[in-house]
């Protein structure tokens, strides 16, 4: 985490979702925790970091930071975008899908409740 605020200034989300191995995708309906050890362990590692450091990591560079973990472990990760409103404006969301059979969200379920994914235009 403490290089990914240079990495985000230095370089643009294009190169860093290259990077991470994440695509941006909709989010599937199915938002249920992952079920693959390897990703829960990753998801778990992530926020065990995101508590312990003097500022609070947004969202999405938590999903950055899994996705880059789990494409070191060979698994590609979904990242998921949404909105909500928060009284009179608009707050975004990041989470983080791995597909397949074990999949589910690795990070950023916690705080999904009242948000609408972004979807993609046909």
């Amino acid at each position: 985490f403490s290089l990914t605020p240079i990495f985000c200034r230095l370089f643009s989300w294009r190169l860093l979702l290259s990077l991470s191995g994440a695509r941006i995708e909709p989010a599937s309906s199915d938002l249920n925790p992952a079920l693959s050890p390897m990703a829960r362990a990753v998801g778990d590692a992530v926020a065990v970091a995101a508590r312990r450091l003097p500022w609070k990591p947004l969202c999405l560079r938590q999903a950055l930071v899994a996705a880059c973990m789990l494409r070191l472990r060979g698994k590609r990760s979904v990242l998921c975008l949404g909105v909500r409103r928060e009284g009179e404006s608009i707050g975004a969301h990041a989470w983080l899908v791995l597909l397949g059979q074990d999949g589910g969200i690795v990070c950023g379920a916690e705080n999904i409740g009242n948000v609408r994914a972004l979807r993609q235009q046909d």
